[in-house]
């Protein structure tokens, strides 16, 4: 049987460069359910109620010229 050692302790979970890749793994993944939750709660900005309410501001406009109210 041909047996190797390949020296890959560093990577182990309990090793130098194990413990790093664990954190970045653990931040990467609160960073991924952060991005989630903010998705779900489906906040507009500033910018985007504004654009909002003169999008619905012309659309009224353009509604009222195609149904003219007759007196």
């Amino acid at each position: 049987m041909l047996s190797t050692n390949l020296n890959f302790e560093y990577l182990s979970p309990t090793g130098s460069i194990g413990i790093l890749i664990t954190i970045l793994g653990i931040i990467f993944t609160i960073m991924t359910i952060f991005v989630f939750i903010n998705i779900r709660n489906d906040e507009d900005s500033s910018d985007d109620i504004k654009r909002k309410k003169a999008a619905r501001e012309e659309q009224l406009k353009k509604i009222e010229r195609l149904y003219p109210q007759k007196k």
